[in-house]
């Protein structure tokens, strides 16, 4: 095993030991609460409940499925939910908004997700759906939004223009020191919204055949950032490359573009030479 993957399985054990003993702190405190007057089998459920608000509020919009097709786009039309968490989620009362008022899924009683579990909630017809003979989600952008049953949200994505205004370039690394392909060069994408982010299909240009397209499902979350580097490999940033063995970056001054799924701009970056920081950020 790589150093690299020790050190991220010690982080993750770390991670799971830390959780389990707030699981168990918030257990006892619970359990304590109740044990004398309402007896073991309240105090279980109490620890149940504890561990529940601690690990089994999971959910994650994982997919919105907006192009239906020219034929009926309704029907081909989802949003998928994806338990990521280690408990059986109960979705009773939960409800999605599709972006805009009256547009809003409600599940029914005994609705449950287990863990690693999908659901796709489909516009027009299945066990889920919207019931909506209309296409629900804009092709050009959109926002899905998940609410528990006390309607607080637990998760969303937007994609397309609806997230252009939230997606930066926010730094170029122009003046790697790898090589003399510069393979450490880099581009990062910022997301400065407070929702998740699809950019799957969303191009980078670094000029006349120098394009990168992000991949399938790929999701930038909250305040998260990546980096698309020249020829290097980092799963830290994201894992993302353009593959080239040669320098992308020009050092004396480039303009880098980034386009949504429909090839409409939504971010621009341009730098000159700068041999002191030999970094562009986005000011």
């Amino acid at each position: 095993m790589s150093e690299l993957n020790v050190d991220l399985s010690y982080q993750l054990t770390e991670q799971l030991k830390r959780l389990s003993e707030q699981v168990y702190h918030q257990a006892q405190n619970d359990i304590s609460e109740v044990t004398d007057t309402l007896g073991e089998y309240q105090a279980q459920d109490a620890w149940w409940n504890a561990a529940c608000t601690l690990m089994g509020q999971k959910i994650v919009i994982s997919e919105i499925q907006f192009d239906g097709g020219d034929i009926d786009a309704a029907r081909g039309e989802y949003i998928e939910l994806h338990n990521t968490g280690p408990l059986m989620a109960n979705l009773s009362g939960w409800h999605i908004n599709a972006g805009n008022e009256g547009q809003d899924y409600y599940f029914p009683i005994n609705s449950f997700l287990e863990p690693d579990g999908r659901i796709r909630i489909y516009t027009c017809e299945g066990d889920y759906s919207f019931n909506s003979q209309q296409p629900i989600w804009n092709n050009k952008g959109d926002i899905g939004l998940l609410f528990d049953d006390d309607k607080n949200l637990v998760s969303s994505l937007a994609y397309g223009d609806y997230a252009h205004e939230f997606v930066d370039i926010t730094e170029i690394q122009y003046d790697g020191i790898k090589g003399r392909g510069e393979a450490d060069e880099y581009i990062q994408i910022g997301n400065i919204g407070d929702m998740s982010i699809d950019i799957t299909n969303w191009r980078i240009n670094a000029g006349k055949n120098q394009d990168f397209i992000f991949p399938l499902a790929t999701h930038l979350l909250a305040k998260q950032s990546v980096r698309v580097y020249t020829n290097t490999f980092d799963p830290l940033t994201g894992g993302y490359s353009f593959n080239s063995k040669s320098a992308i970056w020009n050092n004396r001054g480039d303009t880098a573009m980034l386009f949504d799924h429909k090839g409409k701009l939504a971010a621009e970056f341009s730098y000159e030479d700068n041999t002191e920081n030999e970094v562009a950020i986005d000011s």
